[in-house]
């Protein structure tokens, strides 16, 4: 225990006189302590739940990037449109270049 304030000496000589002693310690109280723990082998218990929470991460993450990652079938209509507005550009700078000549 800690040790007893000399503030008020009535208490302390109370608490010292009516202390309670600690109970003797068991011989084989180590022993004992050992056998009440689990067994070492009881840990891969939890180890399918792991392996499956893994995978399901992986088929998770793998479908969302398959789902936000660009097509390639688009490529072709990309390309008509790319094509499509520098025709439409260079078409109005020479409607503008006819206009100033004017």
């Amino acid at each position: 225990m800690s040790k007893f304030s000399e503030d008020d000496p009535k208490l302390s000589a109370f608490l010292r006189r009516y202390r309670p002693h600690p109970p003797e310690a068991a011989v084989d109280l180590e022993a004992e302590l050992m056998e009440s723990l689990p067994p070492r082998g009881q840990k891969t218990k939890y180890l399918p739940w792991l392996v499956t929470a893994i995978a399901g991460g992986l088929l998770l993450t793998w479908t969302g990037y398959q789902n936000y990652r660009p097509a390639l079938r688009y490529t072709s209509t990309e390309q008509n449109l790319e094509a499509f507005l520098i025709d439409n550009w260079e078409e109005t700078l020479e409607m503008e270049i006819t206009a100033l000549e004017w």
